[in-house]
């Protein structure tokens, strides 16, 4: 799975410098995206478990989509056009950067 985020993140890197996404507008929408599927699941979570005792576990479901868009790609290959291929997988990226983000400073506990 490191491995996995790595190769993905050096891609996304590639774009971001060099590529498509170097452009900071073009950058935002996918960005804007990951932050709408971060916060959409969250806050439905939290509507659902209202006062009930697994409310806190909220950071748990925003990295749930990497592997539905990766399935996504691969099972339309080429087909799919390499605009919406640089999307998908930077939204991805960012929306799992953002989820690991939470889950440490939220769920992780002081170094000492």
């Amino acid at each position: 799975m490191t491995f996995f985020f790595f190769v993905i993140s050096l891609e996304l890197k590639r774009e971001l410098v060099l590529g498509e996404l170097r452009d900071l507008r073009t950058a935002a929408l996918p960005f804007t995206a990951a932050l709408g599927g971060m916060l959409v699941p969250v806050s439905i979570y939290l509507s659902l478990l209202a006062g009930h005792p697994g409310m806190h576990g909220w950071g748990t479901v925003m990295a749930t989509d990497t592997a539905f868009v990766i399935g996504c790609l691969a099972l339309f290959g080429s087909r799919i056009p390499s605009s919406l291929r640089l999307f998908l997988l930077s939204l991805a990226i960012f929306d799992d950067v953002g989820a690991i983000l939470v889950v440490a400073v939220g769920y992780g506990d002081a170094l000492t």
